[in-house]
């Protein structure tokens, strides 16, 4: 549980401080979609600057969440999970790649609600 808690906490810190170049991602992305005139005209890395001010933290609260999520639901499944069929079936190959596939499963369940929040707060425009 305690790895668990300083995985959470990492991964929602770190996000704050790399929400800027996921909002440049986002919005890179998104941009292939929109009417030219609704685009985004991002240059990469180069459009970092214009993000400081109320851009540059669009969609981090659920970023951070997203983040947190995801690592909750690996950890504690796949620990769980690995000691579970290690039980049941002994030390075998396939114990760690069947827990590790679960998950996966476990952490997109729990992260992908957070990642669809955040996509649409950094994809939308004003006005």
């Amino acid at each position: 549980m305690t790895r668990t808690a300083y995985a959470m906490t990492a991964g929602f810190i770190m996000t704050l401080i790399l929400n800027p170049l996921d909002v440049i991602l986002t919005r890179m992305q998104a941009s292939y979609v929109l009417k030219p005139e609704l685009a985004y005209q991002y240059q990469g890395l180069a459009s970092l600057p214009n993000l400081f001010g109320k851009d540059m933290l669009t969609g981090a609260l659920a970023n951070s969440l997203q983040k947190s999520m995801l690592a909750f639901g690996m950890l504690g499944t796949y620990d769980h999970a690995k000691s579970f069929w290690a039980n049941n079936w002994g030390d075998v190959t396939g114990v760690k790649p069947l827990a590790a596939m679960f998950a996966s499963i476990a952490g997109g369940i729990f992260a992908l609600p957070f990642d669809n929040i955040k996509t649409k707060l950094q994809v939308q425009k004003e006005g």
